[in-house]
């Protein structure tokens, strides 16, 4: 059994954020998205990214709602 890699295209990552794939492209190229791999060569490869790191990109962008005054 051939090992299975977890990683994703930049087509599958905007489906399952539920965001536009315009987004996804425009959060790497302003360096604020998860990180990625470009496979294949520096400018023509496909870009995959892996399921670690958008894992940690989640997490790093948690927000916990701030309290509401008097809410007890």
């Amino acid at each position: 059994m051939s090992p299975t890699l977890d990683v994703l295209t930049e087509q599958v990552l905007a489906d399952q954020l539920g965001v536009r794939r315009e987004a996804v492209r425009k959060w790497r190229q302003l360096g604020t998205g998860p990180a990625y791999v470009r496979v294949g060569g520096p400018i023509s490869g496909p870009i995959l990214y892996r399921v670690e790191d958008i894992n940690a990109w989640l997490a790093a962008h948690v927000h916990q709602p701030a309290p509401v005054e008097g809410a007890e």
